[in-house]
């Protein structure tokens, strides 16, 4: 599947590791924007371009800490300015398993009605050892019962459409 008008967009502030990490458990080929938000040391952009080389790595990088909702809305005004039609999201320090914007994108496109997914998560301790999976609800029906009393969408797990934002802001 071809990931040219889809971005991933990462917050990040002050984790290297975490970051190289995520970064590494990429395997398609993508577009990632890392909005670095003010980090005390920042970023070698050059140096992650050169180790990740399938990945097309931009940054948009904040002279001060201005929060996660700030990088965010920057992102989303980058992604929309810039053209891409589809936002997935991550945090530093998480990985990604297998081919998942590819089959993200393959479900907005097969279902155009559709215009967020979401995926389920492994979440591990800080050895990586596997603590539990969160399932949310897979049906709409289910998703819709769910959203009063929690939002079933984990935020670095969604693929939108980025139509939605251009509508709603």
């Amino acid at each position: 599947m071809n990931l040219n008008d889809v971005v991933v967009l990462i917050p990040y502030f002050n984790d290297k590791e975490g970051i190289r990490k995520t970064l590494a458990s990429i395997a398609e080929s993508v577009n990632v924007l890392i909005v670095d938000d003010g980090s005390k040391t920042p970023l070698v952009i050059d140096n992650l371009k050169a180790e990740f080389t399938r990945l097309n790595i931009f940054t948009i990088r904040f002279d001060v800490n201005k929060g996660i909702v700030a990088a965010l809305n920057v992102g989303l005004n980058y992604a929309l300015s810039n053209g891409f039609k589809y936002v997935a999201r991550l945090d530093s320090g998480d990985t990604v398993i297998g081919e998942r914007f590819s089959r993200q994108k393959e479900f907005l496109v097969g279902e155009p009605s559709v215009k967020l997914v979401g995926g389920w998560a492994n979440f591990v301790d800080e050895d990586g050892e596997f603590l539990f999976q969160l399932k949310h609800p897979l049906h709409n029906l289910a998703l819709a019962s769910a959203f009063f009393k929690y939002n079933p969408f984990l935020h670095p797990a969604v693929m939108f459409d980025i139509c939605v934002y251009e509508k709603l802001g």
